[in-house]
């Protein structure tokens, strides 16, 4: 009974004297059980909610009802044309029969008798006479040379036609398309017109010696109303 005790002493003082620090021997069976068991659980839960709920409802309501209401009605009243017109007539010549342009300026007076629906509508009576100068040599005199004028109205305050005055026996008679306008100022009714135009291979005999020219001329007149016509009322209509 004491052997087996003695062995067993004896075994574990050899074992702890072969327990050398800093050593191991094959068979040693190293425990380290490191169990640095790292739970960091950094469970962050940031729950940044910024649920920005800006509803800018902005709503521009400008309701700009601009309702131009611009009723312009053109109320212009017809012009009443109708009446007897009186006043100044003019016609200027031009031409150069000896090489040298000469002019001289026709002037009287007219009248007209202007009526809508008439046949002519527009009819006028005229005289002028010139001074004594080259034209008048020319002519053999200085006048008075008559003229007329007939026409229709063509527009709500225009007029239209033709003019003719007789130069005399040489000279013979012009003619040329005229165009006028009437106009109202208060109480006032105005007629006015022009015209313009070309005499050609106009034939004239000075001391027995025949001369063959071209006359240009250009003239009007300016007239109001000094009356209504006759059978009128004595006024426009309202």
């Amino acid at each position: 009974m004491l052997r087996p005790l003695t062995y067993v002493f004896a075994l574990s003082a050899l074992m702890a004297c072969g327990d050398k620090p800093g050593g191991s021997e094959d068979g040693e069976v190293q425990t380290d059980v490191d169990a640095d068991a790292d739970t960091d659980t950094d469970a962050d839960t940031d729950t940044d909610t910024d649920t920005d709920t800006d509803t800018d409802t902005d709503t521009d309501t400008d309701t700009d009802t601009d309702t131009d209401t611009d009723t312009d009605t053109d109320t212009d009243v017809d012009l009443f044309l109708d009446g007897i017109y009186e006043g100044e007539f003019h016609i200027t010549f031009g031409a150069a029969p000896f090489g040298t342009t000469i002019e001289e300026t026709c002037t009287g007076e007219v009248t007209f008798t202007v009526e809508s629906g008439g046949d002519p509508e527009v009819l006028g009576d005229a005289s002028c006479t010139i001074p004594e100068g080259a034209v008048a040599l020319l002519l053999d005199t200085t006048g008075p040379f008559g003229g007329t004028t007939d026409g229709n109205i063509t527009g709500p305050d225009s007029a239209g036609g033709t003019v003719a005055v007789d130069l005399g026996e040489d000279f013979g008679e012009l003619s040329a398309e005229w165009g006028g306008t009437f106009s109202e100022d208060g109480d006032v009714m105005s007629f006015s017109g022009t015209y313009d135009g070309v005499l050609e291979d106009l034939t004239v005999e000075v001391s027995g010696i025949p001369f063959t020219f071209d006359v240009e001329y250009e003239g009007g007149f300016d007239t109001v109303r000094t009356s209504m016509l006759p059978e009128d009322t004595g006024a426009p209509p309202e």
